[in-house]
């Protein structure tokens, strides 16, 4: 079982307040996680098995874990300059629409 826990290495100072130190625990899953990665300072991409999920670490009013897109995968990127998720499956490089 694999969880994802965020740890604050320093005050946050927007919103949800942090302070240095403080962790968050975002989810747990039966299956073991990868390709975790930022997509942005707010939100969280990760595989687990065949499924690509996002999670909010706004912890306030519960965590928002969605399955972003079920798609046998070798590995996954995140383009910041133009906002997309890029997925490798089966030799094949797609792209999502812009995200933000």
């Amino acid at each position: 079982m694999d969880s994802l826990v965020v740890y604050f290495l320093e005050d946050e100072t927007e919103q949800p307040k942090k302070k240095e130190g403080d962790d968050a625990f975002l989810t747990r899953f039966s299956h073991t996680l990868t390709d975790i990665l930022w997509i942005t300072s707010h939100y969280v991409a990760f595989s687990s098995e065949d499924t690509i999920n996002i999670v909010e670490i706004d912890d306030r009013n519960g965590i928002n874990v969605i399955d972003f897109l079920d798609l046998p995968h070798e590995d996954i990127f995140w383009d910041d300059r133009s906002k997309r998720l890029l997925v490798l499956s089966e030799m094949t490089l797609w792209q999502t629409e812009p995200l933000f």
